[in-house]
């Protein structure tokens, strides 16, 4: 049975007086959850995403990749995404890499090809309602998560030696950035650049008005804001907190294997306009734990601004572009989606 950690962060908090990994003094929130009905129609979640007032939920069926909810009336709308090889079909993964007033964009890991419906297909209601085009070009397969910029310009991380990269689609060419990974002077002696990449990955998102973006490392505690500076990012500001502990893999299968004593980072991160959410983690891998109650919420300047302690351990979180709802995803033998009043 699973630990009740509220319980615990109330004692922590109160007993102690202080912020999680520093002593800023911060804003500390508890808010309580009212689980969703549309719940019932899920089985394994994978990923969710949230457009206005719709819940794009990972969670594939037979035929398809993705549910779409309405959060309003809490309610199924329709699937989409039909998985297959031919027109307008996805194979998985296919993760989402934008969704906006003109388009919804995924990202197909198996062909390393971009697929772009026009964002009316999110309601259609038949997959073949609206055209579909894959964009003429394939991406490097060294790509491992990448965020459309517009213009042309996909920026990701993946097996490079500069933790970021910027695609240009129009001259077909690989910009690298000077940024370094996390701990890299520490590291660089003990790992190849390789097994560094593989070691820290985790969530990269773009601010909903495109003017920054947001990677936080899942495997051990560091985010990184970043901003365009012509044709590649500039690191804007680096928070690390907790160091990776892992040995190396090589041959025909690039590995990194963490340590049981490594410390998790963020699970999870969801972003508005305004602020930066992190499902903080803080176990270590060993312990096996693969939620959290603790959202450490950030300004896009890096300062630490508030903590929401939530009373129900999540994975997964999405935020309302107005900073209202967050929304959380569990699974404790069966799927929970939690919305939470901010």
């Amino acid at each position: 049975m699973k630990k009740n950690r509220y319980l615990i962060y109330l004692i922590f908090l109160f007993g102690c007086g202080s912020s999680i990994q520093d002593n800023t003094e911060v804003n500390q929130v508890f808010v309580s959850s009212e689980r969703m009905n549309l719940s019932d129609n899920l089985t394994r979640v994978k990923s969710i995403y949230l457009f206005d007032n719709l819940l794009i939920v990972s969670d594939p069926s037979a035929q398809n990749l993705y549910k779409i909810f309405d959060i309003r009336q809490d309610k199924f709308i329709k699937e989409l995404g039909k998985k297959g090889n031919g027109p307008c079909e996805l194979s998985s993964p296919s993760p989402i890499i934008k969704v906006d007033d003109i388009n919804l964009s995924f990202f197909n890991k198996n062909t390393f090809q971009i697929l772009d419906f026009p964002v009316e297909y999110l309601l259609s209601p038949t997959d073949f309602d609206y055209p579909c085009n894959y964009r003429d070009f394939k991406l490097d397969f060294n790509f491992q998560k990448i965020v459309d910029l517009g213009g042309g310009r996909i920026l990701g991380y993946g097996l490079f030696t500069s933790k970021y990269v910027v695609f240009d689609q129009n001259k077909r060419e690989i910009f690298p950035s000077d940024v370094k990974y996390h701990f890299e002077e520490e590291l660089i002696g003990l790992h190849s650049y390789e097994n560094i990449a593989m070691a820290s990955q985790g969530n990269l998102h773009k601010r909903p008005d495109g003017k920054k973006i947001i990677f936080t490392s899942s495997n051990f505690g560091a985010l990184d804001i970043l901003s365009m500076e012509g044709s590649v990012p500039k690191l804007d500001f680096r928070k690390e907190m907790t160091k990776p502990i892992f040995t190396s893999q090589e041959g025909n299968v690039i590995r990194a294997d963490y340590n049981k004593e490594n410390v998790l980072g963020f699970l999870s991160t969801a972003v508005s306009n305004q602020y930066i959410y992190g499902l903080y983690s803080g176990e270590k891998m060993g312990d096996n734990i693969d939620d959290s109650q603790t959202v450490i919420v950030f300004d896009w300047d890096g300062k630490k601004v508030k903590e929401i302690y939530l009373d129900k351990a999540v994975s997964l979180i999405v935020v309302s572009h107005d900073d209202s709802l967050l929304f959380g995803y569990s699974d404790d033998g069966k799927a929970n989606v939690y919305k939470f009043i901010l």
